[in-house]
Protein backbone atom coordinates (compact mmCIF):
# COMPACT_ATOMS: atom_id res chain seq x y z
CA UNK A 1 0.00 0.00 0.00
CA UNK A 2 1.44 3.36 -1.14
CA UNK A 3 2.11 5.53 1.91
CA UNK A 4 0.12 9.35 1.96
CA UNK A 5 3.73 11.17 0.29
CA UNK A 6 3.38 8.45 -2.64
CA UNK A 7 -0.53 9.13 -2.81
CA UNK A 8 0.21 12.67 -3.02
CA UNK A 9 3.35 12.37 -5.89
CA UNK A 10 1.10 9.89 -7.79
CA UNK A 11 -1.85 11.94 -7.92
CA UNK A 12 -0.03 14.59 -8.95
CA UNK A 13 1.78 13.11 -11.67
CA UNK A 14 -1.69 11.29 -13.66
CA UNK A 15 -3.04 13.38 -16.40
CA UNK A 16 -6.24 15.38 -15.65
CA UNK A 17 -9.32 13.49 -16.34
CA UNK A 18 -12.21 14.13 -18.82
CA UNK A 19 -14.07 14.68 -16.12
CA UNK A 20 -12.18 17.62 -14.53
CA UNK A 21 -13.46 21.22 -14.25
CA UNK A 22 -13.46 24.38 -12.23
CA UNK A 23 -15.25 24.90 -8.76
CA UNK A 24 -14.66 25.75 -5.72
CA UNK A 25 -13.54 23.99 -2.62
CA UNK A 26 -15.47 24.80 0.39
CA UNK A 27 -15.24 24.41 4.11
CA UNK A 28 -17.54 24.06 7.35
CA UNK A 29 -17.73 23.56 10.83
CA UNK A 30 -20.17 21.18 12.22
CA UNK A 31 -20.70 22.41 15.62
CA UNK A 32 -20.61 20.13 18.34
CA UNK A 33 -20.45 20.30 21.74
CA UNK A 34 -17.34 18.31 22.21
CA UNK A 35 -15.85 18.77 26.08
CA UNK A 36 -12.51 18.58 24.47
CA UNK A 37 -12.31 21.02 22.28
CA UNK A 38 -12.52 18.88 18.67
CA UNK A 39 -13.39 20.44 15.53
CA UNK A 40 -15.03 18.72 12.91
CA UNK A 41 -14.50 20.56 9.54
CA UNK A 42 -16.06 19.38 6.30
CA UNK A 43 -13.67 20.15 3.08
CA UNK A 44 -15.36 19.91 -0.21
CA UNK A 45 -15.76 20.78 -3.56
CA UNK A 46 -18.96 22.07 -5.78
CA UNK A 47 -18.85 22.84 -9.98
CA UNK A 48 -22.20 24.95 -8.93
CA UNK A 49 -22.22 27.84 -7.20
CA UNK A 50 -21.50 27.57 -3.93
CA UNK A 51 -24.78 28.85 -2.15
CA UNK A 52 -26.28 26.06 -4.21
CA UNK A 53 -24.14 23.66 -2.54
CA UNK A 54 -24.66 25.09 1.00
CA UNK A 55 -28.35 24.59 0.49
CA UNK A 56 -27.99 21.29 -0.10
CA UNK A 57 -26.01 20.31 3.21
CA UNK A 58 -28.35 22.37 4.98
CA UNK A 59 -31.49 20.34 4.13
CA UNK A 60 -29.75 17.12 4.51
CA UNK A 61 -28.48 18.22 8.13
CA UNK A 62 -26.17 15.81 8.38
CA UNK A 63 -24.90 14.75 11.52
CA UNK A 64 -28.01 16.48 13.00
CA UNK A 65 -25.29 19.48 13.45
CA UNK A 66 -25.46 22.85 12.59
CA UNK A 67 -22.95 24.32 10.24
CA UNK A 68 -20.69 27.29 10.32
CA UNK A 69 -19.54 27.82 6.80
CA UNK A 70 -15.89 29.41 5.83
CA UNK A 71 -16.89 32.99 3.59
CA UNK A 72 -13.98 32.58 1.43
CA UNK A 73 -14.46 29.20 -0.69
CA UNK A 74 -11.60 28.77 -3.03
CA UNK A 75 -12.67 28.57 -6.81
CA UNK A 76 -10.07 26.11 -9.05
CA UNK A 77 -9.70 25.42 -12.44
CA UNK A 78 -9.05 21.28 -11.61
CA UNK A 79 -11.49 21.07 -8.35
CA UNK A 80 -11.73 17.20 -8.08
CA UNK A 81 -7.78 17.02 -8.31
CA UNK A 82 -7.54 19.94 -6.73
CA UNK A 83 -9.95 18.38 -3.37
CA UNK A 84 -8.44 15.05 -3.50
CA UNK A 85 -4.83 16.51 -3.04
CA UNK A 86 -6.25 18.59 0.03
CA UNK A 87 -7.57 15.46 1.75
CA UNK A 88 -4.52 13.61 0.82
CA UNK A 89 -2.09 15.89 1.90
CA UNK A 90 -4.22 17.03 5.22
CA UNK A 91 -3.79 13.49 5.57
CA UNK A 92 0.05 13.51 5.26
CA UNK A 93 0.05 16.90 7.49
CA UNK A 94 -1.63 14.40 10.66
CA UNK A 95 -4.83 15.96 10.33
CA UNK A 96 -7.51 12.78 11.54
CA UNK A 97 -10.43 12.26 9.40
CA UNK A 98 -13.64 11.74 11.19
CA UNK A 99 -14.63 7.82 10.44
CA UNK A 100 -17.64 7.97 12.58
CA UNK A 101 -21.43 7.42 10.52
CA UNK A 102 -23.70 9.95 10.07
CA UNK A 103 -26.92 9.40 12.18
CA UNK A 104 -29.21 11.08 9.83
CA UNK A 105 -27.99 9.66 6.65
CA UNK A 106 -26.30 7.05 7.74
CA UNK A 107 -23.25 7.24 5.71
CA UNK A 108 -19.68 7.78 6.55
CA UNK A 109 -18.65 11.25 4.64
CA UNK A 110 -14.96 10.78 4.44
CA UNK A 111 -14.50 14.14 3.80
CA UNK A 112 -14.83 15.39 7.15
CA UNK A 113 -11.12 16.17 9.39
CA UNK A 114 -10.88 16.32 12.90
CA UNK A 115 -9.02 20.38 13.24
CA UNK A 116 -7.45 21.97 16.03
CA UNK A 117 -9.33 25.42 16.13
CA UNK A 118 -11.47 27.40 13.86
CA UNK A 119 -8.62 29.45 12.38
CA UNK A 120 -7.24 26.51 10.66
CA UNK A 121 -9.04 27.67 7.23
CA UNK A 122 -6.77 30.91 7.28
CA UNK A 123 -3.71 29.40 8.25
CA UNK A 124 -3.79 25.82 6.80
CA UNK A 125 -6.71 24.54 4.20
CA UNK A 126 -6.46 27.94 2.54
CA UNK A 127 -2.89 28.09 1.73
CA UNK A 128 -3.38 24.72 1.35
CA UNK A 129 -5.56 25.20 -1.53
CA UNK A 130 -4.29 27.61 -3.23
CA UNK A 131 -0.34 25.63 -3.40
CA UNK A 132 -2.33 22.95 -4.47
CA UNK A 133 -3.50 25.09 -7.57
CA UNK A 134 -0.14 26.44 -8.62
CA UNK A 135 1.39 22.78 -8.36
CA UNK A 136 -1.78 21.21 -10.48
CA UNK A 137 -1.80 24.24 -12.94
CA UNK A 138 1.67 24.26 -13.86
CA UNK A 139 1.56 20.34 -14.55
CA UNK A 140 -1.85 20.34 -16.66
Amino acid sequence: MLNTVSKVVSTLEKPLSSAEAPGSIYGFELVNEDPNGVLLFKIGRTERPVPVRQDEWIKKNCFGMDQVWVEDPVHVACCHRVESLVHKRLDEMGFERFTGYCSQCKHRHREIFIIPNRRSWDEVVKPLIEEIEAEVMKRA
